[in-house]
């Protein structure tokens, strides 16, 4: 007999993608409110967490250094209400992942199905916003303030998080429907994803698609265990660099030698810059979790330099915060926050996610490494490490990623 948490993990992955284009913070009740909906069948059944994955207790690890960084976080008050605030959200992503990991065919299907018709639907919603000048998001507002906005208040760059979604998704989705045969749902995702991207301007999606892709390759023409190891030695030479963007040249310098790179992108590499300056300040402990947004001189401006656009020569200088609330890279604020020892702990924590993949076919092993090496590339470049609505989406995701690889696992 059907479950109701297979139902309310299809509801979630169906409605999660136009939640996330146009209110994103509505990701955190949308989780909650399937967790709420799952946790009765797991009750019911007497299924209980096991207790002895290393993933589990590095995760729990991790959270309790966080909540211990308020014994010397340099701005009180932050470290233990965000610990408790990721911590709620894991208890809430458990729930939704032991119900994945449930799941029996039919209902699997019917979640894959869900993702892809979500996906299918935010991608109609961008492509109507981005032909008709962004109807439905001034519509929103002024639903909101009871005033409509003409001009460049709305611009399609507001659905980035949704091109990251359809990459991220599509990268777990696509093996899944072709295991199942649907090998044209599968390509075509797949198209739309990178469509997607490249519409709405989202570096962060097209540096996960490019990551991606080299992957892929590894685990179909290498093996799984190729791919993980290389993943895993990848992911520990970033981790290690982090500290060394102290070497980023200053603003002027960085402009002049790259100009060609994109304004936010010499923008994010001071800030890296800067993050990298204050950790080696405090380099095992860190200077507390959720400390990135009242760092010492955080206030401090940036100096940003523009080309003006059809006169030769000449330059805009822009004032940029030199750490605006977070550092854009995950592992950046890891290290900045809760020092070596954190960013020791959440690089196992990816780590051994990553490695069993490495005994999987290779189907499933494109979910999970892929899906891996995608969520890591947009965490590096994109959003705050602990921003409430990024963590809601990525337990969906790893729910989803659970029942795509297991799809793949059975038609393998």
């Amino acid at each position: 007999m059907t479950r109701m948490g297979g139902y309310a993990l299809a509801l979630a992955t169906l409605v999660a993608p136009t939640v996330l284009s146009y209110a994103n913070r509505g990701m955190v009740l949308l989780i909650a409110a399937t967790a709420l909906a799952c946790l009765p069948g797991l009750v019911r059944d007497r299924i209980r967490p096991n207790w002895r994955s290393p993933v589990g207790g590095l995760i729990a690890a991790f959270l309790a250094w966080g909540a211990l960084t308020a014994l010397w976080a340099y701005t009180p008050g932050l470290a233990l209400p965000k610990a408790a605030g990721i911590g709620g959200l894991a208890l809430a992503g458990l729930v939704l992942t032991m119900t994945a990991g449930r799941l029996d065919t039919d209902e699997r299907r019917r979640v894959l199905k869900a993702a892809l018709l979500g996906m299918a639907i935010a991608t109609v919603l961008v492509g109507i916003e981005r032909l008709l000048d962004l109807p439905l998001s001034r519509g929103a507002y002024w639903l909101e303030s009871g005033k409509w906005v003409e001009g460049p208040l709305f611009v399609i760059t507001r659905f980035k998080p949704t091109a990251i979604l359809l990459v991220v998704w599509t990268v777990l989705a696509a093996p899944a429907a072709y295991a199942l045969g649907w090998r044209r749902t599968a390509i075509v995702s797949i198209a739309v994803a990178v469509a997607v991207s490249v519409v709405t301007g989202s570096l962060g999606a097209l540096l996960a698609i490019g990551m991606t892709t080299v992957v892929s390759l590894l685990v179909l023409y290498g093996s799984p265990r190729l791919a993980t190891r290389t993943m895993a030695v990848a992911l520990a030479v970033a981790f290690a660099a982090a500290p060394l963007a102290v070497a980023i040249p200053e603003p002027l310098a960085m402009w002049q030698a790259a100009p060609w790179l994109p304004h936010s992108t010499q923008h994010r590499a001071q800030i890296w810059k800067f993050a990298a300056e204050r950790t080696v300040e405090r380099p095992l402990l860190g200077w507390g979790l959720d400390g990135s947004r009242r760092l010492p001189g955080g206030d401090a401006k940036v100096a940003n330099y523009y080309d003006i656009p059809g006169r030769a020569g000449e330059v805009e200088i822009q004032p940029q915060p030199v750490m605006p609330l977070h550092p854009h890279n995950a592992i950046s604020q890891v290290w900045l926050e809760t020092g070596a020892v954190g960013a020791g702990l959440a690089l196992a924590v990816v780590i051994a996610l990553l490695l069993p993949a490495g005994r999987l076919n290779r189907l499933p092993a494109l979910v999970v490494i892929g899906g891996t090496t995608a969520t890591m590339t947009v965490s590096a470049v994109s959003f705050g490490a602990w921003q409430s609505w990024w963590h809601a989406l990525l337990w969906l995701t790893v729910a989803l990623a659970v029942t795509a690889r297991d799809i793949a696992t059975l038609k393998a």
